[in-house]
């Protein structure tokens, strides 16, 4: 999985605007974000889908049987609806009809 952060490059903008700058925190890797931009046509379409992406994976309930919990990030999936919304306002791109599932538990 290769990590680069070169903002003369469509995945180092990619990595500026979702703010994925560090390889030891990395979301995405260098081929998932060639392949967003390949699917969506442009860096900031790329952005957005990957965004939506990030939603989806935040979208799952995260339980711990240890403590018995369960974690639904719906705050966090708020946030990122709103960056979402945001963004593709800026950019002029509502290419992409982003829906939150519902989370258990919220």
């Amino acid at each position: 999985m290769a990590f680069t952060y070169d903002l003369s490059n469509d995945n180092g903008q990619m990595r500026f605007y979702l703010r994925d700058r560090v390889e030891a925190s990395a979301k995405f890797t260098d081929e998932e974000l060639a392949f967003a931009l390949s699917e969506a046509g442009s860096v900031k379409a790329g952005v957005l889908l990957s965004i939506r992406v990030l939603m989806m994976d935040m979208a799952n309930p995260d339980y711990k049987a240890d403590w018995l919990s369960e974690s639904n990030h719906a705050d966090v999936l708020e946030a990122m609806q709103k960056l979402y919304d945001e963004l593709s306002k800026e950019f002029g791109i509502n290419s992409f009809a982003v829906m939150i599932p519902t989370v258990y538990g919220s």
